[in-house]
């Protein structure tokens, strides 16, 4: 990037110039731009330090004659006087930043900067008076803040200048930007206001109506009172029925978002004369706010004095690192050169390993590594890493203690270093550490586990076209497809993640989802690392005598299913199975596709009760799969000679949080049949002497409902240790417990675990193959007995639509966009989503939370037992026959204790000599 050059002033300039500053929405920006900083006496600083930065650079370049900063007086303005929800949707300000506001006025008296508020007013509307008064008198103003309700103010003499993220990058804005990004005038910026609303601040506008639609209405029209006065040539009768029908609202949107420029204020414009600051006066505050790098921005120079690129960089040296928008070339550095770089990458650098093939056992080429004024490449391999003085020199880098490392995929990163042996143990291969994946992960729940080109493009604030600009075409094929240019483009990757660590750490504090990474997924990745590495023992003999008995019943499966259809062909062909099925053997039709009859899964179900040749497909697929997928799937992948599986865990995967398991997936073997349950006999422990221990939450989603929901009746039942499903039962059906029937419990079942999904009556009913009636009534009892569980579902919703996303109870967010959408299907499934997410995602953070600490007492307490694998809600250990007594008790105490409810978490061990036994 290509700083600017410090502008000279001009002996034309005007002779006066007004500053002036909204303090609420600068503070805001530089609270969010900023990394929580805070003194040693625990006063949080961040956002009065962005704010000094940008009050800095403001300083310097406008050069102003006249500075005024205002805030915000109180929550109540005149505005609410006749519509009481104006920004009545805003969460509360996060207590980090309260106390910041207090310490900015003293900061900005240091300055010697007038601070202006008044009762019933905002801030926008002291600065659209001032800025008023101002340009009459022959002012020029620049306004600055980061809401766009400043553009109504400009004008030849008034410019406004927009905040981005961070607190330095200020956009300037005269008539003529304002015309290029909204094809509008200024003044028409509150009729578009009136059209389309504005949601941060509660201004409803007119429903249905967005950006596009409005600015086409104001360019035809002019003004909001000429839309209406002409509202029979608007184009479509549905956008003519909406404005009728919301004419007054709109008029009042208009209202609402109109800066008042006539607000009685007790100041003149000689008042705000400013001829610069005390430098004594500011060197104090930035001791006592310990702002020790901008102390010499200060230091015997008066303000106009320091250099802008500078600046910049001190800044880099905090929160707002160095863009490298080009790189030219390769920048090679051998490995021996990397001790006299580690000054030039400054208190962090990111770091990208360069491997190729699996990262397990993959081959690592090399690393890319980007820091405050350097991005370079160094090429490795594994041979040049048996030397030991390579080796040292790069373990040494890794671990340095002052210089956090910027990752993507910090597992990974283990799992490998700790594979090439450059540690024992997985907290050992990198030093302070920050994963981008992680964070990115979190920020972005539902959409999945980010790639690295993810990351880069969603920690800014850009748009999908200038994402593109972001990361270039030669990136994306190097990347992703590998080739000459993949030293080049990882050094590219390296230093965009770099400069985007501030944004990422920024949304972490701004999202809550600092203590989520910091406390649970940052040190999981970690016990995930372990359970990869060291993988699970299975009995190949074992496996391969199971395979055999699967190849018998598939064979035998075969032959019936070809003596009723009386022919052989291809089971596994849709096409000539559906002409046996349909055309042969004459069963109805369920469904047709374009290529001929359906023979899915579904179709095949429905058909079973009144087939047995139907029958008998449905069982032959389920062998074959447990067969190609399990039996020969494990054995391709069983390392020798220790006979070891190792499954990858992906924990950026799911929307919930819930961990996933892949190559193979051991989360997924199929458990309901008994020929599923058979493949974990294969499953053994490392050790003749030792055993399997299984650890499985009992009902765990339904005594998270019990807490969500504070449904007393829940609550008691759990607390009395009572059968959940015979209790809901005895509710619903109204008779005593020891009079349910099996039945009765079966179907109570359905309907609890039902309720935890947002079950509607018609899934009830296939469920339970009964009426949509029945199962309605069903539902309607369940909720006469536990009606909190009812208030719970109905305020999840309501919560969700008026936040736009849901969460769990460790504050892991779910976004749900479509929960405002107009389709039927997309709106109920946002909403059952709103329901199921706190306690789907909440018994994974539980489960995440008691791997973490059950993988540290294992360790502090010495234990020879190793954690194994995760499934859901269930823990798989081996240990020492010896060790087993105290080994139970301890993962009983740490699952059963990860988190404090209102009911109580209750864990069922169980031990064998495989994990099938371990039941």
């Amino acid at each position: 990037m290509e700083w600017g050059i410090l502008a000279v002033l001009d002996e034309q300039a005007p002779k006066h110039k007004l500053l002036l500053i909204d303090g609420n929405s600068v503070l805001y920006r530089a609270f969010y731009g900023v990394p929580l900083l805070s003194t040693s006496s625990g006063q949080y600083t961040n956002a009065i330090y962005g704010f000094s930065m940008m009050l800095l650079k403001l300083l310097q370049d406008e050069q102003p004659s006249h500075v005024a900063v205002a805030f915000d007086k109180g929550k109540e303005t005149f505005r609410h006087a006749f519509f009481e929800e104006y920004k009545g949707k805003r969460q509360s300000t996060p207590p980090e930043l309260i106390g910041q506001f207090p310490m900015a006025r003293e900061l900005l008296r240091s300055f010697g900067i007038v601070t202006l508020e008044k009762e019933q007013y905002e801030a926008d509307d002291i600065i659209g008076t001032l800025a008023t008064k101002a340009s009459m008198a022959g002012f020029e103003v620049f306004a600055v803040s980061g809401d766009k309700d400043l553009f109504q103010l400009v004008s030849e003499q008034v410019t406004a200048g927009m905040t981005r993220k961070g607190t330095t990058d200020i956009v300037r804005y005269d008539p003529a930007a304002v015309r290029d990004r909204y094809h509008l005038s200024p003044q028409q910026m509150i009729d578009l206001k009136g059209l389309m609303g504005d949601s941060s601040d509660n201004i409803p506008g007119v429903p249905g109506v967005g950006e596009k639609t409005a600015i086409k209405l104001l360019a035809q029209f002019g003004t909001l009172e000429e839309v209406f006065e002409h509202i029979g040539d608007v184009t479509g009768a549905k956008l003519q029925e909406r404005l009728r029908e919301h004419r007054e609202l709109a008029l009042l949107s208009k209202r609402l978002a109109t800066i008042d420029r006539a607000v009685p204020l007790d100041v003149t414009l000689d008042e705000l004369l400013y001829e610069g600051y005390d430098v004594a006066s500011v060197r104090e505050a930035f001791r006592m706010y310990e702002f020790r790098s901008l102390l010499s921005r200060v230091e015997g120079v008066d303000q106009g004095a320091a250099n802008e690129q500078q600046m910049v960089q001190e800044a880099q040296n905090t929160s707002s690192p160095t863009v490298f928008a080009q790189i030219e070339k390769e920048q090679i550095v051998e490995l021996s050169h990397l001790q006299d770089l580690l000054p030039q990458l400054g208190e962090r650098c990111a770091l990208l390993f360069d491997l190729q093939g699996d990262y397990q056992t993959g081959e690592w080429r090399g690393m890319a590594v980007a820091g405050a004024h350097a991005a370079f490449y160094v090429p490795l391999s594994e041979q040049n890493l048996q030397n030991e003085q390579i080796r040292a020199q790069l373990m040494t880098f890794l671990r340095h203690e002052r210089v956090t490392k910027i990752v993507y995929d910090a597992k990974a990163i283990m799992v490998h270093g700790v594979s090439l042996g450059l540690a024992s143990d997985v907290t050992n291969v990198v030093g302070p550490l920050f994963d981008t994946l992680l964070a990115t992960y979190l920020i972005h729940t539902s959409e999945g586990e980010p790639s690295l080109l993810d990351v880069i493009e969603k920690a800014t604030e850009s748009s999908a076209a200038d994402a593109d600009r972001l990361v270039p075409s030669w990136v994306r094929q190097a990347i992703e497809k590998g080739g000459e240019n993949r030293s080049r483009a990882l050094i590219y990757c390296a230093a965009q993640l770099f400069n985007r660590f501030s944004a990422l750490q920024a949304d972490l504090v701004q999202y809550q989802l600092q203590s989520l990474y910091e406390d649970l997924e940052l040190p999981l990745a970690a016990v995930l690392a372990e359970l990869e590495l060291y993988g699970v023992k299975v009995d190949t003999e074992r496996l391969r005598q199971i395979g055999k008995e699967l190849a018998e019943g598939i064979d035998q499966l075969t032959k019936q299913i070809y003596l009723l259809a009386g022919t052989e062909f291809n089971i596994n062909s849709p096409k000539q199975l559906g002409e046996i099925l349909f055309d042969k053997m004459g069963l109805p039709p369920v469904k047709k596709t374009k290529t001929g009859y359906s023979t899915s899964a579904d179709v095949l179900e429905k058909l079973a009760p009144h087939s047995e040749i139907v029958t008998h497909i449905l069982q032959y697929r389920q062998l074959t799969k447990l067969q190609s997928t399990y039996v020969e799937g494990l054995l391709r992948v069983v390392r020798q000679p220790q006979s070891r599986v190792h499954t990858s865990f992906h924990q950026a995967m799911t929307a919930t949080g819930r961990l996933s398991s892949a190559d193979p997936n051991l989360q997924n073997i199929p458990i309901r049949m008994e020929e599923g349950r058979k493949l974990r006999l294969a499953f053994v422990p490392t050790y003749r002497e030792w055993v399997i221990v299984s650890a499985d939450y009992s009902q765990v989603e339904l005594r998270i409902l019990a807490h969500l929901s504070q449904d007393q009746a829940l609550i008691d039942a759990f607390l009395a240790d009572m059968d959940i499903h015979t209790r809901t039962a005895s509710d619903v059906f109204e008779v005593p417990l020891d009079q349910v029937t099996s039945l009765m419990r079966r179907q109570a079942k359905a309907v609890n675990f039902g309720i935890v999904y947002g079950i509607s009556d018609y899934g009830l009913s296939q469920n339970l193959n009964i009426s949509r009636a029945q199962a309605g009534e069903f539902i309607a009892q369940y909720f006469a007995k536990f009606p909190g569980v009812k208030r719970y579902m109905e305020e999840s919703i309501q919560k969700a639509r008026e936040l736009g996303y849901t969460e769990t109870l460790l504050g892991r967010r779910r976004y749900l966009p479509q929960i405002h959408s107009r389709n039927f299907n997309e709106r109920s499934f946002a909403e059952r989503t709103a329901m199921n997410t706190p306690i789907q995602g909440t018994a994974a953070d539980v489960i995440k939370l008691a791997m973490v600490k059950l993988a540290q007492e294992l360790k502090v307490r010495g234990f020879q037992g190793k954690m194994l694998l995760q499934v859901h809600d269930e823990l798989i250990l081996e240990c020492p026959m010896e060790e087993l007594t105290l080994l139970s008790e301890l993962v009983r105490e740490q699952m059963e204790h990860a988190v404090v409810m209102s009911v109580p978490l209750k864990v069922d061990v169980h031990y064998g000599s495989t994990w099938y036994d371990a039941k």
